[in-house]
Formats: C-alpha cells, sequence, structure tokens
C-alpha cells in the first residue's frame, strides 16, 4: 500500500519540458512556365520576398542574363506591392513576361504600374520598366 502511495505522489509531480519553436519556413510567391523545352521562372518577389534575399529570374535553372535584369529585378522587390506576372510563349522560343503591379502608398490611394521583359535563349534583351498604368490594367483577366 506505501508503494502504491508513493506511485501517486510522484504522479502528481508533472515534468515540465521546454524547447525552443523551430522558425516557420518562409513562403515566397513564385511564377513557373515551360515555353517548349525552356522553364521559366521568376521567384521570391512582393511582399513574400524573403528578407535575406532578392528576387531571381531563372531560365532552366541558370540565371538569366542581359543589361536590364537587375532593373526587372529591383522592380519586383517592393514589399508593400502585389504583383501578377504572366509568362507569354512566342515564336522561336522567345518568352514574353508582362508584369502589374500595385501598390498602397502610405496615406495616398493605390499606384498602378505595368510593364514587360522579351527574353530570347537565357538573354533578357529588352524590359520597359514599370510606369503608369490604372486598376482596369490592373485587375484584367
Amino acid at each position: 500500500m506505501m508503494l502504491l502511495a508513493l506511485a501517486i505522489l510522484q504522479s502528481a509531480n508533472p515534468v515540465v519540458m521546454t524547447r525552443e519553436p523551430h522558425a516557420a519556413s518562409p513562403w515566397t510567391q513564385s511564377v513557373r512556365a515551360r515555353c517548349g523545352n525552356a522553364e521559366i521562372a521568376i521567384e521570391g518577389y512582393g511582399a513574400g520576398r524573403p528578407l535575406d534575399r532578392a528576387p531571381r529570374l531563372r531560365l532552366n535553372g541558370r540565371p538569366v542574363a542581359g543589361d536590364a535584369v537587375e532593373r526587372l529585378l529591383d522592380d519586383l522587390a517592393h514589399r508593400s506591392a502585389v504583383y501578377r506576372v504572366q509568362v507569354l510563349c512566342g515564336q522561336g522560343g522567345e518568352i514574353t513576361v508582362r508584369i502589374d503591379e500595385g501598390e498602397k502608398r502610405a496615406g495616398g490611394p493605390v499606384r498602378y504600374r505595368s510593364g514587360g521583359a522579351l527574353i530570347r535563349g537565357n538573354r533578357l534583351v529588352s524590359y520597359t520598366g514599370l510606369e503608369a498604368s490604372d486598376a482596369d490594367s490592373f485587375w484584367f483577366r
């Protein structure tokens, strides 16, 4: 009986164990499309951009080359913006990327901008930059 009483008393003492919670994996926005044998991936843009990384533009797993790549990626790096990214496959392996951006500015209306890029081979051959547009352009489906 004494052993049973000791067992009950010992089980009344809770065991508290602590461990550091694991950090959540960051989510990233991305668009992937296949045009023939080419797979284009635009990753890590807008609000879903990890703090320690810039957006990336890759074709078949390799970074896209070209003078305007940095400007395009900078345009996709606004954390307060929402982006619509469309990929269109063209003749002869050309890939057109259309970007629509909506960004709520502090104390002001939403700013809408849009732009386009043309990729040929593994090279960004042209990029318009983001230019002023309107809500109809952004919300068009």
